[in-house]
């Protein structure tokens, strides 16, 4: 080693050097022939950086020395005074020292540097490792949480996190529920939804869900006159005039008699108006209407009968009983419209027929379900 050294080669230079050499423990000496030795390494103190550490222990003859013309000492030596013969195995300082020389990375083919891991920055006393708050320049389009090491991106309430892992993307409610979000109209909106009535006659709820209907007779907001009256539907009005035929008085807001029997043998002795709604998803056949006389006695017979109104044959009669009729509808109505069907009723009593008439005002009204 030192006729390596006098040769002119310094150690650093050396391919198989991994310290420097003030670094390096293991000296190379040239003896006499045979007389070679090593002798034993002391331990060292692994609490301690190599640098700090200085042992001179001079080379000793030994007979069985794995290299005949080698033999090592450990010491400090000054710089250029130090090299060697043959391989040399870089030393891991990371391995023998620990978190000593470095917090997390250190080691480099002979010497050491420390570094940190992805998610960790290096300390200003250039060995510890201390947590980067990715979130202060993260990528998240909403939400961002630090980690130790790492940050994670998440999302608000409404919103869901993409497969890049960075990007929130609405969610649609009103296409994705299972079920019914709004008994009328969902609107999607960013990270929610609104239910939605019709932009007359209803109002919100306060479940915020379902539509309520505004009784605009109720609350005046209606447009008829004075001599009309006001019949509240589902999400509106309709303006009702009630006239009685001649011959006819009118006893109340939905009730014509005739006073003079001779006058009205072949008119109904009676004209009642009734009013009548429904939505159009109601079940078919649906049963809208009974009539019969009141009181009934034994012996009664009625006839039942549609005689205006009826062209397109939404509507049909049947016989409960002897003296009770009824009104069915029977075809779906698809959109919202109205009817006035006329209904006769043919009392049979006591040998005589009596006629009584119903006027149904029948209001089919848009389904909001």
């Amino acid at each position: 080693g030192l006729q390596f050294h006098r040769a002119g080669h310094r150690c650093e230079a050396h391919q198989y050097l991994g310290l420097h050499c003030r670094h390096v423990f293991l000296n190379c000496c040239k003896q006499a022939e045979g007389t070679q030795t090593v002798r034993d390494r002391p331990a060292l103190d692994p609490t301690l950086p190599p640098a700090t550490q200085t042992f001179n222990y001079p080379c000793a003859p030994v007979s069985d020395s794995l290299y005949p013309k080698e033999a090592f000492s450990i010491g400090e030596e000054r710089d250029g005074e130090n090299a060697v013969e043959g391989p040399v195995e870089d030393r891991d300082e990371c391995l023998n020292y620990g978190s000593n020389i470095c917090n997390q990375r250190c080691n480099t083919p002979g010497s050491y540097e420390c570094s940190c891991t992805s998610g960790f920055r290096l300390s200003a006393d250039g060995k510890s490792c201390e947590d980067v708050n990715e979130c202060l320049t993260s990528q998240c389009s909403q939400e961002c949480a630090n980690i130790y090491g790492s940050y994670q991106c998440y999302c608000r309430k409404g919103y869901y996190l993409r497969e890049d892992r960075h990007t929130c993307e609405d969610i649609d409610e009103c296409s994705q529920s299972i079920g019914h979000l709004c008994a009328y109209r969902c609107v999607n909106t960013p990270g929610d939804y609104q239910c939605a009535c019709p932009e007359y006659g209803y109002a919100m709820s306060p479940n915020g869900r379902s539509c309520r209907d505004i009784d605009e007779c109720a609350t005046g907001t209606h447009n008829c006159s004075l001599g009309e009256k006001c019949y509240n539907i589902q999400g509106g009005y309709r303006c009702l005039s009630l006239n009685c035929p001649p011959n006819y008085r009118k006893i109340s807001e939905c009730y014509c008699s005739c006073p003079n029997y001779l006058q009205c043998q072949n008119s109904p002795q009676r004209i009642t108006y009734y009013y009548l709604s429904f939505q159009s998803n109601i079940v078919i056949p649906a049963q809208i209407f009974r009539i019969g006389p009141a009181p009934a006695y034994s012996g009664d017979n009625v006839i039942v009968t549609i005689t205006e109104g009826n062209e397109e044959s939404y509507f049909s009669t049947r016989k409960l009983n002897a003296y009770t009729g009824a009104v069915f509808l029977q075809r779906q109505v698809q959109s919202p419209r109205d009817f006035l069907i006329t209904v006769e009723m043919k009392l049979w009593r006591q040998g005589k027929f009596a006629t009584f008439q119903a006027r149904l005002y029948i209001f089919i009204t848009p389904n909001l379900l």
